[in-house]
């Protein structure tokens, strides 16, 4: 005989023992021998179904099988052997005896209750009913003691009634048991089931008697009623589990055994893995790339330690489409085991959540951010965020850098931003911010110093955003300080040579002009009346009265000169011209005039200013004085040869403030 390994392992033995045993030692009390000779005989298979035997290791417990005993025919046709098929039923009759054992149970306390009894006449139309048949029905007394049946057919409920009457009269014409359960409504509406059971008895001129019983199956209608509740309450709520795992967005799956055959997966995951039918298959048989990366082996040690596992942004290469290469996903991994009732492992359950776009975008974020702050320090700006109800100050390590502290050391209250703010600047800032806030304004812009660890002031600009709650309070300031240091030094800067220009223009003779391409306006220091005559009431700002004083013979060549240098972006334009002058207040004989100018380019190369010195070359050939080739070639040259020259003096003293 030969026997598989689960049928040793049912028996409570071990495989080597079992092949050395005899039938008779194999199966205790059981004895095979007859049916084996029976077979070898005969060659006819036995079978037997249900068979109580004894496990040889617990003689007091018995398992139950089936099984068959064939022949084994060799080519000639002798019987050598008999294969002996069996499998294990042992739950399925205790199922079975245990369910019997409630039934009898049921019976058993049904024979203790009261029994209703009845006898009917039909051809008289006589009933006779006990006590609790009278109870039952709420008949009076006579109508028990011989009443007709309609008056206990108006207790019945009325959606019962039809199928009650059908069953008498089938009885009545087959001599079929009547057997049948319906509901009876008391005076007070209350209802109870019942079960009646009766026999029709048959005489010469047809039905005679139907005498039977009535059960009161209230408590097991009760009981079933529930029963199926419970039922269907599973049934949906194994429904709305299934399709719960269908729309989750998270990928579940039951892999069973030592080959991690998949019992079931969800929706999502069938559209993770390019809706391939693995239901049935082994991992490796149904997703050969996974099993390529080693998951199994995680697998198998969660069955065998009973252990989960769990791991996230696990990169996983995974094949979505039929013939085309494996996409690489990013999956968050949850391994669990499945324990049986007997708490044995018996598979792993699979859960997994895809992250690859959250991943992505959280990359692409620390990416943006990195480029953010490179942005910050190369800009010199940096961050903060004050949460007014608490006081709190949030500075980014950027705008930590530009107060000269360290990162990560700024203390986080708003009296250690004044601390580092010159004191005249703090108050001045918080002043505008409690305006603001009082206003209710959104945006709020302002300049301070700050004072640095070394003590040095730094020029720093603040432009800020305001939130406020329902009821007006301030939540937060948020905004930004940018370095303008550079800028301000350069202001300083401008403004002092602005002066210096200011004083220079008051103190020399020679006409200074400024003229502003875009809007054409001209401004004229003192030296155009020195110069010309030109009361400062008359003198218009604008190039066109300029260009009317110039002499008619001159005022082409010159307009055309300039408006060279100005298409051919030169920054310098020279030319000597005559220039009407104004005498005993009257336009007199003509000026001769140098004049140098200095062009100034604005944005995209267009020239926007220009400005420059005219001289009066009659008053300086009078001295006899003249000016070098390369001063002349060279304008820019001319306002410090002229000072340094010994030729001219001036002398400008005016107070700075």
């Amino acid at each position: 005989l030969k026997y598989e390994i689960e049928v040793a392992a049912l028996l409570g033995v071990c495989r080597e023992r079992h092949r050395n045993l005899s039938p008779r030692h194999r199966f205790p009390r059981f004895d095979h021998r007859a049916m084996l000779r029976s077979v070898i005989e005969t060659g006819e298979p036995v079978a037997g179904r249900e068979v109580p035997v004894p496990f040889p290791t617990d003689p007091q417990q018995s398992g139950y099988f089936d099984f068959v005993f064939q022949a084994m025919r060799d080519p000639d046709g002798s019987i050598p052997g008999v294969f002996v098929y069996s499998a294990e039923v042992t739950e399925k009759v205790r199922a079975r005896q245990e369910l019997s054992d409630q039934q009898l149970q049921l019976d058993k306390t049904l024979a203790t209750a009261e029994i209703a009894t009845f006898d009917w006449a039909p051809q008289q139309d006589r009933v006779y009913a006990n006590p609790l048949l009278k109870t039952f029905f709420g008949v009076s007394d006579e109508e028990a003691a011989g009443g007709h049946l309609a008056a206990y057919l108006t207790a019945i409920h009325p959606d019962d009634r039809a199928r009650v009457r059908t069953a008498i009269e089938a009885s009545l014409q087959t001599g079929k048991r009547y057997e049948t359960e319906y509901r009876l409504v008391n005076s007070e509406g209350k209802e109870r089931w019942v079960l009646a059971r009766g026999d029709t008895t048959f005489g010469k001129s047809g039905p005679e008697r139907l005498s039977g019983i009535l059960v009161d199956i209230t408590a097991r209608k009760s009981i079933e009623a529930e029963r199926e509740r419970l039922l269907t309450q599973v049934e949906i709520e194994r429904k709305r589990l299934e399709q719960a795992f269908d729309e989750t967005p998270t990928f579940i799956c039951l892999l069973e055994g030592p080959d991690l055959v998949f019992r079931y997966a969800n929706e999502p995951y069938y559209g993770l893995i390019g809706f391939r039918e693995v239901i049935g298959k082994p991992l490796a048989e149904a997703l050969p790339e996974i099993e390529a990366q080693g998951f199994p082996a995680i697998l198998r040690r969660v069955m065998d330690n009973g252990e989960s596992w769990m791991a996230d942004e696990v990169s996983v290469s995974i094949q979505r489409q039929p013939g085309a290469p494996a996409e690489e996903r990013i999956l968050n991994l949850r391994y669990v085991p499945v324990r049986e009732a007997d708490g044995t492992i018996s598979g792993v359950y699979s859960h997994a959540l895809d992250v690859t776009e959250a991943v992505a975008a959280r990359r692409h974020l620390a990416e943006s951010e990195e480029r953010f702050r490179l942005g910050q320090r190369a800009g010199k700006v940096g961050t903060f965020e004050w949460i007014v109800p608490t006081g709190r100050v949030i500075w980014s390590p950027e705008l930590e850098a530009l107060y000269g502290v360290s990162e990560g050391t700024f203390e986080g209250k708003f009296e250690d931003w004044m601390s580092r703010v010159v004191p005249e600047d703090a108050n001045r800032v918080v002043d505008a911010i409690a305006r603001t806030i009082a206003e209710r304004a959104t945006q709020l812009a302002y300049e301070f110093r700050a004072v640095l660890p070394d003590g040095s002031h730094h020029w720093l600009a603040g432009q800020a955003q305001f939130d406020y709650d329902e009821s007006g309070g301030a939540l937060r300031m948020a905004g930004v300080n940018v370095d303008i240091h550079d800028r301000k030094a350069a202001e300083a800067e401008l403004r002092a040579s602005e002066q210096r220009f200011r004083i220079v223009a008051q103190a020399t003779r020679d006409a200074v002009w400024d003229w502003d391409l875009r809007d054409n306006s001209v401004w004229w220091n003192e030296g155009i009346s020195d110069l010309f005559g030109h009361a400062r009431e008359d003198v218009e700002p604008t190039a066109t009265w300029w260009v009317e004083h110039i002499h008619p013979d001159d005022r082409d060549r010159v307009g055309e000169g300039i408006h060279r240098a100005i298409d051919a972006g030169e920054s310098n334009w020279q030319d000597e011209y005559r220039y009407a002058k104004v005498e005993k207040g009257e336009i007199a004989r003509s000026k001769e005039l140098n004049t140098v100018a200095t062009m100034m380019a604005g944005a995209g190369a267009l020239l926007i200013y220009g400005g420059g010195l005219a001289l009066d070359l009659l008053e300086l050939m009078k001295h006899n004085f003249s000016l070098p080739r390369e001063v002349l070639l060279n304008p820019d040259s001319m306002g410090q040869y002229l000072l340094h020259s010994g030729k001219i003096a001036i002398l400008a003293v005016q107070p700075i403030l």
